[in-house]
């Protein structure tokens, strides 16, 4: 995984916005994206999943890596789709906060 990682910042460098030079966007709800964290800011682990918003210095760290949140959010929509009343309902899950045991850990990209 390190080494995937490691590519994708190589080839990625310089395409991102200065904003977000180590976070690669990936799902995003409205403003409010989901970050593989190419770098490991704020703890030194490369492949947690960063929330970003651009105008917020609020960066929680909302899971270790891109597995442990796609367990969370297939529980997530297996409980929603068992919770319809009308199986020919589509699914809707919340892309809130995962309920991850030790997350989110709670970051800041504002200094000092």
């Amino acid at each position: 995984m390190d080494d995937l990682l490691l590519e994708l910042d190589t080839l990625l460098r310089g395409v991102r916005p200065d904003y977000c030079q180590r976070l690669l966007p990936g799902l995003a709800d409205d403003e409010l994206h989901l970050c593989l964290d190419l770098e490991g800011s704020f703890t030194g682990n490369p492949g947690q999943l960063v929330r970003f918003w651009h105008d917020d210095a609020q960066r929680p760290i909302e899971a270790p890596d891109l597995e442990a949140w796609l367990r969370w959010y297939l529980a997530s929509v297996r409980e929603a789709a068992d919770e319809r009343d009308d199986p020919s309902q589509p699914v809707d899950v919340e892309f809130g906060a995962p309920s991850i045991p030790g997350y989110p850990i709670r970051t800041s990209a504002e200094a000092g």
